[in-house]
């Protein structure tokens, strides 16, 4: 389908002008419908449900929270609770959730090289991308060097007796990983110079197809509709 294989540039132009306007939407119409948009896109850009599950999950811990204190004021001395305070909870969630999904929906299939390629052609910085793609790299590195370490104290028999101890050991481990994190920077350093790769060169994808015009035209035509509709209801306001 025509939306599964757009270029990165379209998918993040999209990705960055829906999240804007939803940001900045008000009423209840516009999120109503941004949030059935971005469900259709998911559905249709085929999201996976397990990173898609986990980041619900975290939105709605943060927004029970929101539920929960937003709608208590102090009244007579002490803490009551006003159903009337609940719309601006319920403005949030509706919010969070559009923008969540709308953003998941256009960036999530892009894949990490996608997501680079595609912050490059839309006039990123080079330096940023840069620090974006070592940073993506070297995290998964520092996480195998992690687990390496553990596994080292687990096979001479570490076991948390004593607090005291126990925070000694953790401190030497997380001191030890910074030296090593500090060692392969080094490394990585001396590489680059050597490989005179002062500056990063990326290799765009294919210039824009027939499709990816569609998309973009059709997807700003989409968006400027919203945003017409957000107009009505703060005009009928």
């Amino acid at each position: 389908m025509i939306l599964r294989s757009i270029d990165p540039r379209v998918a993040l132009v999209l990705a960055l002008s829906g999240s804007i306007l939803l940001a900045a939407a008000r009423g209840y119409q516009t999120l109503a419908v941004g949030l059935i948009t971005s469900i259709v896109l998911v559905l249709v850009r085929r999201v996976k449900v397990r990173v898609l599950t986990g980041r619900l999950v975290r939105l709605q811990l943060f927004l029970s929270l929101l539920f929960l204190l937003l709608p208590l004021s102090w009244r007579d001395g002490a803490l009551a609770w006003d159903s009337a305070r609940l719309e601006l909870p319920l403005v949030i969630a509706l919010r969070a959730h559009a923008i969540l999904l709308w953003v998941t929906a256009w960036v999530e299939p892009l894949g990490v090289a996608g997501l680079l390629h595609g912050m490059r052609g839309i006039g990123v910085p080079a330096a940023i991308v840069q620090i974006a793609m070592l940073s993506v790299r070297y995290l998964s590195l520092m996480q195998g060097e992690f687990r390496q370490m553990r596994m080292a104290m687990a096979s001479r028999g570490y076991s948390r007796r004593a607090p005291v101890a126990a925070y000694q050991v953790w401190a030497n481990l997380i001191g030890m990983l910074f030296l090593r994190s500090l060692d392969r920077a080094e490394h990585l350093r001396r590489s680059m110079a050597a490989r005179s790769l002062g500056n990063l060169t990326t290799t765009l994808p294919v210039p824009w197809q027939a499709k990816d015009r569609i998309v973009l035209t059709v997807g700003m035509i989409g968006l400027a509709m919203l945003a017409y509709l957000e107009w009505l209801t703060r005009v009928d306001r």
